[in-house]
């Protein structure tokens, strides 16, 4: 599986946060990354194109606080569909599926830092992160993350991410039931 973080550092990437988190099902979203943050194991998977239909968690990391070990909470559940290098940087656009709800974020984070090939951003020399925010993790399914199309999920995540201080200033948090096609008549 494929860890695909997004930070609250910029605005654009607390944006990604929030539209993984309100666009429907099947709907495609693109996240790019330079390629110091994108593991080795990934730079090695786009090279002979076996990222393709791999399954991805998209999560939220909260590095707000540089006293304490940034900390991840889950999203959604995504499908890679394209994936393409640009000189330094690398984009995968996904389909979004269910959301992923992790109820014990602690947990979830000594989950996967503990898995093989994690590589999940810690904080480095001078308070600067260090480590990928896209990473290969040698499990298909954690045991801490719940995975539904049911509002409440959607909320539960919502409530995790709306306290923390990337978001606090954030107005509204929504989600986007279908996008269909309307036949306009001219009169």
């Amino acid at each position: 599986m494929i860890l695909c973080l997004s930070s609250g550092s910029r605005e654009r990437y607390r944006q990604d946060v929030i539209l993984s988190l309100a666009m429907p099902e099947d709907h495609v979203l693109q996240f790019r990354y330079d390629m110091n943050w994108v593991s080795p194991i990934i730079l090695d998977k786009f090279k002979n194109n076996s990222i393709i239909n791999e399954t991805a968690l998209i999560a939220y990391l909260d590095q707000s606080d540089k006293e304490k070990e940034p900390e991840l909470i889950p999203c959604r559940l995504a499908q890679i569909i394209n994936a393409a290098t640009h000189g330094s940087t690398v984009s995968l656009q996904f389909t979004l599926g269910e959301f992923a709800y992790a109820s014990d974020i602690q947990a979830l984070n000594h989950e996967i830092r503990s898995l093989p090939g994690g590589t999940v951003p810690d904080w480095g020399e001078a308070g600067k992160p260090r480590g990928h925010y896209c990473v290969w993790i040698e499990s298909q399914k954690l045991s801490t993350v719940v995975t539904s199309s049911e509002l409440y999920v959607w909320e539960n995540i919502v409530k995790h991410i709306a306290v923390r201080n990337d978001f606090l200033c954030e107005k509204c948090f929504y989600i986007v039931d279908s996008i269909v096609n309307v036949n306009f008549r001219t009169f």
